[in-house]
């Protein structure tokens, strides 16, 4: 529709007629909008290459052309040039319209989203501020206007970790929407979601499932737009895997896809993105195979949509990756992450935020590939990137400064290992507390490297409150359950103690068929240790060439195995 608009605009008004340019703007942004980036940004730049020949470079014609470039270009991963375009087009916007004009405002807030997708955060948290300050003053708390602002500033402080102060930013949005289109209004509904998740990523799973499962079944009782309750869906879906629930999670978030696939495509690129989440979920329920076999296809789909080398495609293989991991097989995780990295690398440069979660993941696969003393350099930078980016108690620094204990644990640096991991739980525990699903992580990994450096009393102490915890939630087969199960058998293991080591391992065995799976090489290593337990030298035998063609016949893991006992 856009693209036809623009050509009948052309007709009438001639090619280079100040309306025919407004609709071929429109249409870069419509083209962008369905994932063509690369048609959207060579448009975008004609079409402001024209209007600043013609109207010239202040004109609010070109103003709003650079806008829609700088927007295409974000779409496309172009954030540094997007930075650059929108930056012009805020100075243009102060100069003709004013400091304090809607537009400006609108182009400082899009300012502050190229800010943040350049990594510099600090700058667009304290832009968005800005703008908000702005609108109170000028419009008032409650006014429509404000509520953007608002919804931006929020939503970066949720990416920096202040989920509480982002919570209480959403709920005033939602507040002031209620109060001036009733509570059924899609603002209400939006921001309801938004405050959900902001208390979800805070620790508070049950008020998070709560409020989602609310404004779902509102959204269904009101039949609003198809577009809105798919995302509110989504939601749901992905705050139930985080609560564990990853059953409920896949059947709803099949239904998303069905909805998707029927409404906008099925090879759109949100039907895709949420297929992908898909796979995460089956890996999640032990079932890898599945997974890989979706994932895979997903990735056919995007390099045949727009070649191996686009953001989507590289995406979508770093998603193979994930699963790959998530499914054990780490060395192969790793090549195919590698060429990713450095694709992304080449074109964006090492201090990148894609480049840098890409470099944190690749060195972490390849840590639990086998090559751990290998990764601690540049696990070492990404963590001295994030710390002086993000702050010490933001959850990427956290990871990590964990990613890095754990390397140091298999690299046998234990007493390194030991003081990062500390670390890690120290500033876990100011940020989130206890209970929080992050420090519980944390807190196992330190267990593991206290367990590592010879500190058995202090690692059972941590690992078995994790343990408990995990069988009273029901979730004894998750990563987490896992590590901290296998902390503790292999101390008991060490003390000489078989039944107490049979009475560890059994639950996280019978759970693990529907969690990581048996074949995973975590529940190989519990799967040993219970063998070694029972005495069953054919089942020692057999759960060792497992591990083997899992891991390698050289890799620490099946190394240590042997060392504990059976035949290598």
């Amino acid at each position: 529709m856009t693209g036809a608009i623009a050509e009948a605009t052309a007709r009438v008004h001639g090619p280079l007629a100040p309306a025919t340019l407004l609709a071929r703007s429109n249409l870069a942004v419509a083209l962008s909008g369905i994932g063509r980036t690369a048609e959207a940004v060579a448009l975008g730049r004609e079409v402001l290459r024209h209007c600043t020949e013609l109207l010239g470079e202040r004109h609010p014609g070109t103003i709003s052309a650079g806008s829609s470039l700088a927007a295409a270009l974000h779409q496309a991963g172009e954030f540094t040039e997007a930075l650059e375009v929108g930056g012009s087009v805020v100075a243009a916007a102060e100069e003709v319209l004013g400091h304090e004009h809607p537009q400006t405002l609108g182009a400082m807030l899009n300012k502050a989203v190229h800010l943040w997708a350049a990594d510099r955060r600090p700058e667009a948290v304290e832009l968005e501020r800005h703008v908000l300050g702005l609108r109170v003053r000028a419009l008032g708390a409650g006014h429509p206007d404000t509520w953007p602002a608002r919804n931006n500033l929020a939503h970066s402080l949720s990416a920096r970790g202040d989920w509480a102060a982002a919570a209480v930013l959403h709920g005033l949005n939602a507040e002031h929407a209620a109060e001036l289109h009733g509570p059924d209004h899609l603002f209400v509904l939006d921001s309801r979601c938004h405050r959900a998740r902001a208390l979800g990523s805070a620790g508070q799973a049950a008020e998070t499932l709560t409020e989602l499962a609310a404004v779902v079944a509102r959204a269904d009782a009101l039949e609003v737009e198809p577009a809105n309750r798919s995302n509110y869906r989504l939601r749901y879906a992905l705050a139930l895997d985080e609560a564990g629930r990853v059953a409920d999670a896949l059947e709803l978030m099949r239904e998303v896809a069905a909805e998707l696939a029927a409404r906008v495509g099925a090879e759109a690129r949100k039907t895709l993105t949420v297929r992908s989440n898909i796979a995460f979920f089956l890996g999640k329920l032990g079932r890898p195979d599945e997974a890989l076999t979706l994932q895979r296809e997903l990735l056919e789909i995007h390099e045949r949509l727009h070649g191996a080398k686009h953001p989507d495609s590289l995406a979508a293989r770093a998603s193979l990756a994930a699963v790959t991991f998530q499914a054990g097989r780490f060395a192969a995780a790793a090549a195919l992450l590698a060429p990713v990295r450095a694709v992304r690398l080449a074109a964006l440069g090492p201090g990148d935020p894609q480049v840098l979660t890409l470099t944190a993941n690749l060195a972490a696969t390849r840590s639990r590939a086998g090559f751990a003393e290998e990764a601690i350099e540049p696990e070492a930078d990404v963590l001295a990137r994030r710390a002086q980016l993000l702050g010490a108690r933001h959850p990427e620094t956290l990871w990590a400064r964990s990613n890095l204990a754990a390397s140091c644990r298999r690299a046998g640096r234990t007493a390194e290992a030991v003081g990062h991991a500390r670390q890690a739980h120290l500033d876990a525990l100011e940020a989130f507390g206890a209970g929080h699903p992050t420090t519980r992580q944390v807190a196992v990994g330190l267990a593991d490297a206290l367990r590592a450096d010879g500190r058995a009393a202090e690692a059972a102490v941590l690992a078995g409150a994790e343990w408990s915890t995990a069988l009273a939630e029901g979730a004894a087969g998750g990563p987490t359950a896992v590590q901290a199960c296998t902390v503790l058998a292999r101390t008991a293991h060490a003390e000489g103690r078989p039944d107490r080591v049979a009475a560890l391992v059994a639950p996280a065995l019978a759970a693990a068929a529907d969690g990581l799976g048996l074949d995973h090489p975590d529940v190989l290593l519990l799967r040993h240790l219970s063998a070694l337990a029972t005495g069953s030298a054919t089942e020692v035998g057999e759960v060792l060439a497992a591990l083997a063609a899992a891991l390698g016949d050289r890799h620490p893991s099946y190394l240590e195995a042997v060392r504990l006992g059976g035949a290598g």
